[in-house]
């Protein structure tokens, strides 16, 4: 008897869509009091340093979390079909000059969670003409070039969590974007 083993071309690429947030609405999240500051700080095993704000959970703040909701089941949906069941909570990471973060992916750690990252997105919510560097780069494979993103305001990246994935350094100005991350029963 013959097996047949289903493969999927998307479990290492990305997608984009434009205009998740239009940059009025973009403004309006930054410089909200939507958000709250946390100790939290990435890993020191990450290289990185950034300030990371949680969302609060709220009817005020419920079209954000929807919109973004909706883009990662529809990409899902269309593209990775991955089994997920909550998302965890979305972290506003905010970099000023000289804040990045080094190489890494987000499916290893030492949060109980981590294992069951399955997919994630990058809301960019700051214009790229208010600040240099800060690239969001991927590398699929050690002899691959690493790619650059276009970050539009507003625009989103979505990402399976086991991509390798860095941002360089901001050397100018202020980036803000929106992480969310979704999981579900670990990778079998």
């Amino acid at each position: 008897k013959k097996m047949v083993l289903k493969s999927n071309d998307n479990m290492m690429k990305y997608f984009i869509y434009d205009n998740i947030f239009t940059p009025d609405e973009c403004e309006l999240i930054v410089n909200s009091n939507h958000w709250r500051e946390t100790e939290v700080k990435p890993a020191s095993g990450y290289q990185a340093n950034a300030n990371v704000y949680y969302f609060y959970d709220n009817k005020q703040t419920e079209w954000i979390k929807n919109r973004i909701s909706n883009s990662i089941k529809e990409v899902n949906d269309l593209y990775y079909q991955f089994e997920y069941s909550f998302f965890e909570e979305l972290k506003m990471i905010e970099y000023f000059e000289g804040y990045h973060f080094n190489w890494h992916i987000d499916i290893q750690g030492m949060n109980e969670n981590f294992p069951k990252r399955k997919l994630q997105s990058v809301t960019f919510l700051t214009d790229p003409k208010d600040y240099e560097g800060g690239k969001l780069r991927f590398n699929m494979a050690a002899k691959i070039p690493t790619i650059d993103l276009p970050q539009l305001q507003g625009s989103t990246v979505f990402y399976p969590s086991y991509m390798a994935h860095k941002v360089e350094p901001v050397t100018k100005g202020r980036r803000c974007i929106i992480s969310a991350i979704v999981n579900g029963t670990p990778f079998r």
